[in-house]
């Protein structure tokens, strides 16, 4: 067990305010109020009203679904779903904070026996698994849709797509799983599936996203282009985290087009996060070395040099993809303008 003073607890509190960790945990502020992560993970997008109250005097409170804590710490540890010495260095690492981490005695922990080998895998409790038979449905309908049309003109074959669970929701079945309550677009979406990486190697699915298909003379307003099933975010091709014998190192993007450009690319140790927002780190962490490959404009570099640093601070190793290194706004331009070498990726110095 870790103790710590309680005079670097205050100390670290007084540099770090609740409502500079919930920037740094990329909660969404509207007028005073903020998004609960628990009970409105998927932010404006589905939800009208902000109900959670954050108070650096106060704690924070979801007048919703009632999740509450006192400190800065209580805030991270609920977000990130970690320890509270894992919330505690967090903080510290953000507040600039050297930490004395003081060992306890405790008693051995019991050691239960073993499961029998023929019982399942214990699955997250996030994990949605009645979302896999309408994602089998959706691949099995991309073959000859028009979301392979749409893939294809990106420079994506099917060869390369099979390999990642993805599928074709036309503009009806984009209302039966639940992506668009209103009108759909046109011509349907190509559906992503959200994973989770599990400790024993495997993945859960926990969510879907689809991607609106348009055309370069007739392109879908901005605001209906993604759709992401209400609920926790997962990983795409999270399974890459825990792969063994696939070189290092992992290839951490922003979107999951990109991913899809660096394993067409040539490198197969790839997964997006589905935006800069990573609050799981400790999914990211079985890989012991990272290159962060998100957007090249502002926010996306500077998100990236944020993951970093929480990432180094848990003992990974880290680098960065700069945008002096690939040309275009992301990975994905990069792969369409044929300029995507994965030898950058084989190269780069962690």
């Amino acid at each position: 067990m870790v103790k710590y003073a309680p005079a670097t607890l205050d100390t670290i509190r007084q540099r770090v305010s609740l409502e500079q960790a919930a920037e740094y945990l990329h909660l969404s502020p509207l007028r005073g109020r903020y998004f609960c992560p628990f009970c409105q993970p998927t932010g404006k997008a589905d939800h009208h009203t902000p109900d959670m109250g954050i108070s650096n005097g106060k704690g924070f409170h979801c007048f919703k679904c009632g999740k509450s804590g006192s400190d800065v710490f209580a805030l991270v540890q609920a977000v990130q779903g970690g320890t509270f010495p894992d919330a505690v260095r967090y903080v510290a690492s953000l507040a600039g904070v050297q930490l004395k981490e003081e060992q306890l005695a405790v008693k051995p922990p019991r050691i239960s026996p073993p499961a029998p080998k023929d019982c399942p895998p214990p699955t997250s409790p996030i994990a949605r698994p009645e979302l896999l038979g309408p994602l089998h449905g959706l691949s099995e309908a991309m073959e000859g849709s028009p979301g392979e049309e749409y893939l294809q003109r990106r420079g994506f074959s099917l060869s390369v797509v099979g390999t990642c669970g993805l599928g074709y929701a036309s503009p009806t079945a984009c209302r039966a799983i639940g992506l668009d309550k209103g009108q759909p677009p046109p011509l349907g979406r190509v559906i992503f599936p959200h994973f989770a990486p599990m400790p024993d190697g495997g993945t859960d699915i926990i969510s879907l996203y689809g991607r609106a298909i348009d055309t370069p003379s007739n392109p879908t307003p901005k605001e209906l282009r993604h759709r992401h099933l209400p609920g926790p975010k997962g990983f795409f091709r999270a399974a890459s985290v825990r792969a063994i014998g696939w070189p290092e190192p992992l290839v951490v993007c922003e979107g999951p087009f990109d991913a899809l450009a660096v394993l067409a690319a040539g490198w197969p140790r790839v997964l997006a996060t589905y935006g800069v927002g990573v609050s799981r780190l400790d999914w990211l962490t079985p890989a012991r070395s990272i290159l962060i490959a998100f957007d090249a404009d502002t926010v996306g570099q500077a998100k990236a040099k944020e993951l970093a640093a929480a990432l180094r601070h848990r003992g990974v190793s880290v680098s960065i993809l700069t945008p002096d290194e690939i040309e275009g706004k992301d990975v994905a331009e990069s792969f369409a303008l044929g300029q995507l070498n994965p030898a950058i990726f084989q190269a780069v110095q962690l």
